[in-house]
């Protein structure tokens, strides 16, 4: 029953498409809520066997926060905590539908990481979370490109918290752009080998390493270019480094 479940989150997210709902065909989101309906009886059927199968609040609060549905969403919290309130892939799920994109606030972002914070010393991994509220707040001045030392500020705040990969490739990005200062190319590339450690930056992180190290490192410089156009085969800044 859960993996029934996932398939049809996954489903319905695959329908509902990364665009904004203002852009997304109506059709799309028809699909997306028929395929939410299918998903949450197989949810509710797996917890039913097994009260403690934290996936399956989680899949539940996924598919309320995709289909507008608050209510779904704080009841499977609402049982989820009961379980284990300090889960990180709780923490996770329920951060993202706090985002204002979805409806939330950053007021209740915050809030909800000082309640995680309570949990750190026996969950040190919930740090990351903590930070989000920040990182989510500097990726939305980024899309409206700000790229300021305001932006910064902010980005810092969250990669203080946790090493949160999507803040320290957006404080890069800001870093290397500032608008409002002198943009410091160096601490961006630190930010990008940092993300590097502990996971894989995307292929404009990969192209912006090996421009940084193409006279210093070009055997560094080399292969982050190569991946970045294994990654990205479409630009042409990357085969321009690879020549």
């Amino acid at each position: 029953n859960l993996a029934r479940g996932a398939y049809f989150n996954g489903a319905a997210w695959k329908a509902r498409g990364a665009e904004f709902s203002s852009e997304t065909p109506d059709d799309n989101l028809r699909r997306m809520s028929e395929l939410v309906e299918r998903a949450i009886p197989y949810f509710e059927k797996a917890i039913s066997i097994n009260p403690k199968l934290m996936p399956a609040y989680t899949g539940m609060i996924d598919m309320g926060k995709l289909d507008s549905r608050p209510r779904l969403v704080r009841e499977a919290i609402r049982q989820a905590e009961r379980l284990d309130p300090a889960c990180p892939e709780l923490a996770r799920m329920r951060m993202h539908a706090l985002q204002p994109r979805w409806g939330g606030s950053y007021e209740e972002m915050l809030a909800y990481s000082n309640q995680l914070a309570t949990y750190l010393d026996r969950r040190p991994q919930l740090a990351i979370y903590t930070g989000k509220p920040y990182a989510d707040r500097g990726d939305r001045l980024i899309a409206d490109d700000q790229y300021t030392r305001q932006t910064a500020e902010i980005l810092e705040i969250a990669i203080k918290a946790g090493s949160d990969e999507d803040a320290l490739r957006d404080a890069a990005n800001v870093a290397m752009n500032l608008e409002d200062g002198d943009p410091d190319r160096w601490k961006g590339l630190a930010y990008l080998l940092q993300e590097e450690r502990f996971g894989e930056t995307n292929a404009w992180g990969k192209r912006m390493i090996a421009w940084e190290l193409v006279q210093r490192e070009p055997e560094w410089s080399l292969r982050y270019s190569q991946r970045a156009v294994e990654l990205d085969a479409d630009k042409g800044f990357g085969h321009y480094l690879l020549a």
